[in-house]
């Protein structure tokens, strides 16, 4: 199990938060954070990495010193806007 998975699991757990309500507040599939935990993911977005880190803020050292993998993505997904065809 990598660094990242093992400080989410135990972040989580100190929080009283199951993966569940986790998930539900960072806006992420409760399998995304089981995935996270069990280190199925190497890696994962930029953006459910941050909004895990904001919920477990309290429970933070330090953002910056938070071992965790390599991201791939700065900001959520977004859809392409509508857009009217002439």
């Amino acid at each position: 199990m990598s660094a990242f998975a093992s400080l989410l699991r135990e972040l989580r757990i100190a929080a009283s938060r199951t993966q569940e309500v986790l998930a539900g507040r960072c806006r992420v599939s409760q399998a995304t954070i089981g995935a996270f935990e069990q280190g199925r993911r190497q890696q994962p977005h930029l953006w459910p990495v941050a909004l895990i880190a904001d919920s477990l803020d309290g429970l933070l050292p330090t953002r910056r010193g938070w071992p965790g993998p390599p991201c791939t993505q700065a900001h959520p997904p977004s859809f392409p806007s509508a857009r009217v065809l002439r």
